[in-house]
């Protein structure tokens, strides 16, 4: 898994992006039940329920997606 610093929103909130590897996170990956990659899930903070991301696969796209949450 990479994790990059907490990204800081325009709202000011903040949300850590983390990337799972398919072989190496094996058990995080089952957990969240990841199908395929790439898949973008929004989980918060304390939350066992994932939201999956079907917007456009841009830096925009997403930082509103997260902004909206």
């Amino acid at each position: 898994m990479v994790a990059a610093s907490p990204l800081k929103l325009g709202d000011g909130s903040s949300v850590t992006v983390r990337m799972l590897d398919g072989d190496e996170d094996k058990a995080e990956v089952s957990k969240l039940n990841v199908k395929g990659f790439p898949t973008i899930l929004y989980l918060p903070a304390g939350s066992a329920t994932a939201t999956e991301y079907s917007g456009p696969r841009t830096y925009d796209g997403v930082i509103s997606f997260l902004q909206n949450q």
